[in-house]
């Protein structure tokens, strides 16, 4: 069982991570150009989501070059993600269930492998090490970032395959407050390790004007398998 606890210099580690996430927010960067914001193409015609600004900025900031992403949908948080990955070994595989065309005219580019299949079935040690090479040999961080199915047991799941599977350095997941993912489950389990984004950097990170859905941190190194 995975599990976070007070392992020496955990907490202090804990706080730096935080402590720069502060000083990142603080100075986070515009989202790029190509993620589309008209009525058609963002959820629920919301508008800007404040959640892509905080992933361009992330990926930036913390070194992410590979990313596992599960939940596609019309690719937005994807193009926010890849405007920042940089390095030779740079590369984004984003899972959906359903198909979206603009998915598909959006996640052209050379280093981004769009899925549609169940990744709880389709990820495999195999296939990351197929899609994402040995995770020994990378100088740059490894990123998953869940917005999938919103019910615990998906998510427990992805979190599993995440630390597991993928090796992750980061874990972000959205919809964290939504009642069926379970929030203060996932919260106890992984404690040390666990941040809540939006407790951190306030709560319109992730506001869409419609729910709190609320946004997480689980730091890879901070887990003790």
């Amino acid at each position: 069982m995975q599990t976070s606890g007070n392992h020496p210099g955990h907490k202090e580690r804990k706080l730096r991570i935080e402590e720069e996430l502060h000083r990142m927010w603080s100075k986070r960067q515009a989202v790029p150009e190509n993620v589309t914001y008209d009525k058609s193409t963002t959820y629920r015609g919301a508008g800007p989501l404040q959640y892509y600004h905080f992933l361009n900025t992330f990926v930036g900031n913390f070194r992410c070059s590979q990313i596992l992403e599960f939940g596609t949908h019309k690719g937005g948080s994807a193009l926010a993600m890849i405007n920042q990955i940089e390095g030779y070994d740079r590369k984004l595989v984003t899972f959906d269930i359903r198909h979206h065309d603009l998915a598909s005219e959006r996640l052209t580019q050379e280093f981004v492998e769009y899925i549609v299949d169940d990744p709880l079935t389709a990820v495999s040690s195999e296939f990351i090490s197929d899609r994402f090479g040995d995770k020994a040999e990378m100088v740059k961080k490894r990123l998953m970032f869940i917005d999938g199915e919103k019910s615990h047991s998906f998510v427990s799941r992805a979190i599993n395959i995440g630390l597991k599977v993928f090796e992750a350095d980061y874990i972000i997941i959205d919809d964290i407050n939504c009642p069926e993912v379970g929030k203060r489950a996932i919260q106890e389990q992984y404690a040390g390790a666990f941040i809540d984004l939006c407790e951190l950097l306030g709560a319109d990170i992730r506001q869409t004007g419609y729910v709190d859905s609320g946004f997480a941190l689980i730091v890879g190194e901070l887990v003790h398998q």
